[in-house]
């Protein structure tokens, strides 16, 4: 079976990823000028954009090569020039990183993080599920990292790509509403397919009794074994089984590094599917009395 990257389609036109990322780069960049010169003035964009510093953030645990193509990126798309000097205006942020600042910048920060306790941050984005433990020094306030970071490639983007391998449809009138189921299950079916088994994509009209689908529902029985659609559970198991591993290797070292204290084992799995279901970042104290669910 191929791996979630192995499966991704090639880039068309021969384009590299860093090809990709310098494009994006120079489009955000570019909006950001016109923004400012469109509200402010021209000549205040001109005294300010050679003078810019960057920060990108990136997948827990990439460091080496990947910045390497990052900084790349970066001077290809017109941020930085490629030598020394721009290299100083950019830096990089763990997304594990990235995610705590924000629970912290917008109060999301949870009893457990304001007196000394361990914290697993889970960052479920849609190529990779970051995870990351911290916990809170009391005497200066700020956050030290207790376990080796994890990011398996396993995000919402790999369940909705696994969605679309169930609709078996074709040759079938359905056929042409593919990219629209797929659409609907990523952005209403999937946050709620463990309690919800009506997946809605279309109208009266999308009707096909023998795959389930009536009046443009498809209705999700537990399991079957005669119709494929009726499995598209199972589309979030890959990542569930890749990150429920991690999430383990994160607790179980972050315990380790403070004898004497306990961590929760129980309820991992479930909370592990609403992540990669929802799409959210959530910040889960990493005891047992403190999982709210």
């Amino acid at each position: 079976m191929k791996s979630a990257a192995q499966a991704l389609p090639p880039l068309p036109g021969q384009r590299s990823a860093q090809d990709v990322y310098a494009d994006f780069l120079r489009y955000l960049l570019n909006c950001a000028g016109t923004y400012i010169k469109e509200t402010h003035s021209a000549s205040l964009w001109d005294s300010v954009k050679s003078n810019i510093d960057f920060v990108l953030s990136q997948p827990n645990g990439r460091e080496g090569s990947q910045q390497k193509m990052l900084r790349k990126a970066a001077a290809l798309g017109g941020l930085i020039s490629d030598d020394q000097a721009g290299d100083s205006r950019l830096q990089f942020v763990t997304e594990g990183e990235a995610s705590l600042n924000f629970c912290i910048n917008q109060g999301l920060t949870t009893p457990e993080m304001q007196t000394g306790q361990r914290t697993i941050i889970v960052d479920a984005g849609g190529g990779t599920v970051d995870l990351s433990a911290y916990r809170v020094s009391l005497d200066t306030g700020s956050f030290e990292e207790i376990a080796s970071a994890q990011c398996p490639f396993q995000g919402a983007t790999n369940v909705a790509r696994r969605a679309q391998t169930f609709l078996n449809v074709r040759d079938t009138a359905l056929a042409d509403d593919v990219p629209r189921m797929v659409t609907a299950f990523d952005t209403a079916t999937k946050a709620r397919l463990w309690r919800l088994r009506l997946w809605r994509f279309g109208g009266f009209r999308d009707t096909d009794r023998a795959r389930n689908v009536c009046n443009g529902r498809l209705t999700i029985p537990e399991r079957s074994t005669t119709n494929p659609m009726a499995n598209v559970a199972i589309t979030l198991s890959p990542s569930t089984g890749a990150t429920f591993p991690s999430y383990s290797s994160v607790m179980v070292e972050g315990m380790n590094s403070c004898p004497g204290s306990t961590m929760a084992t129980r309820t991992c799995s479930e909370v592990t599917e609403r992540w990669m279901a929802s799409r959210r970042a959530m910040v889960l104290p990493a005891t047992a009395r403190s999982l709210s669910l």
